[in-house]
């Protein structure tokens, strides 16, 4: 009796770990980090139009030993300026393609969905009452659906964005201005409640999306920022 009841024991230990190897196999991680800078935030808010600027992103695949021309000819579709520059191995041990992208700021989302030219962009708003812009990351939809099927297709996971790291080096290239910050880690610092920095002109800050913004902006498209004061 003692000896079945053991047994029953280590079969659902067993079929436990099984089912958490087959989770972690079914997921597809991205990474993404951009550089914005001030000036070009404010004046897209003020003029519209859109400006692009560099990405870098690191895309989890199977293997860096299988063939990846495909897999690269497809995912350069949904970025503008697409290069590898290099396939690894990370430190959670799995293999990552990292290459250069261009990403577009926009005013608004409409035109950056009717563009259809990036997977991911940023957005830059003063919004009707206000005097000052409101900076968000934004997402196609309909691109990220369609590389996520892809992705499934070719390596059976699932593409998702709160597994991956979405950072943005916030670069002042004007006079001192004041940023409120989304909770985020900022410098590698927790923040939970919207937080005010000043940044003199020449300063940096890098600021890292928390897991919430990111499956917000996977569901809905958008995710904010900051604020400019």
């Amino acid at each position: 009796m003692v000896k079945k009841i053991v047994n029953n024991i280590f079969n659902k230990i067993n079929l436990l770990i099984c089912t958490l190897s087959c989770l972690v196999l079914t997921s597809c991680k991205i990474d993404f980090e951009g550089d914005l800078y001030t000036s070009d935030l404010l004046t897209i808010a003020e003029e519209g139009g859109s400006i692009n600027l560099p990405m870098e992103i690191k895309f989890q695949v199977s293997s860096c030993d299988e063939d990846l021309t495909n897999l690269n000819n497809k995912i350069s579709t949904y970025f503008q300026d697409y290069k590898q520059i290099s396939c690894g191995t990370g430190e959670d041990f799995m293999d990552y393609i990292t290459s250069k992208v261009s990403v577009p700021i926009y005013n608004n989302l409409e035109d950056f969905n009717s563009e259809n030219k990036s997977l991911i962009g940023y957005q830059s708003t003063i919004w009707e009452g206000q005097t000052k812009p409101y900076v968000y990351i934004i997402l196609n939809l309909n691109k990220f659906e369609g590389l996520s099927d892809f992705i499934q297709n070719e390596t059976f996971q699932e593409l998702s964005l709160d597994e991956g790291i979405l950072k943005v080096n916030i670069n002042n290239d004007i006079e001192t201005q004041k940023l409120s910050i989304f909770p985020s880690f900022v410098d590698g610092e927790p923040i939970v409640f919207r937080t005010t920095y000043d940044l003199e002109k020449r300063q940096s800050l890098l600021v890292e999306s928390s897991n919430i913004s990111a499956m917000h902006l996977q569901e809905i498209g958008w995710a904010p920022l900051f604020i400019f004061e």
